[in-house]
């Protein structure tokens, strides 16, 4: 059964930035620009926003623990801003909300 689990910044490396790269590598291609902020975040960047106690950051885990996808938002003054959202291309068309039955 898969779960979703609070990310830190332990999660950053294997984990969250290699998916997001994974995600973003194919809207850089479809744009032609491989400078996207996501493709660029440095692993030592992502490790500090994932500290960061004004960000929250989620994932979906799967039954042997691998990260499926996340999500991450920052607290900007009682509003929460949309940071990002990724998830292996292997989950296309098979997010919680694409299934009318969930």
């Amino acid at each position: 059964m898969e779960r979703l689990v609070e990310l830190g910044p332990e999660d950053a490396g294997e984990e969250v930035l290699t998916l997001q790269r994974a995600a973003y590598v194919t809207e850089g291609q479809a744009y032609d620009d491989v400078h996207l902020p996501p493709l660029r975040q440095t692993l030592t960047d992502l490790r500090a926003e994932l500290a960061d106690p004004q960000v929250v950051a989620v994932g979906w885990r799967n039954d042997d623990g691998r990260l499926l996808a996340a999500i991450r938002a920052r607290n900007t003054s009682g509003t929460a801003v949309w940071r990002s959202a990724d998830s292996r291309s292997s989950r296309t068309g098979k997010a919680r909300g694409s299934d009318p039955n969930c």
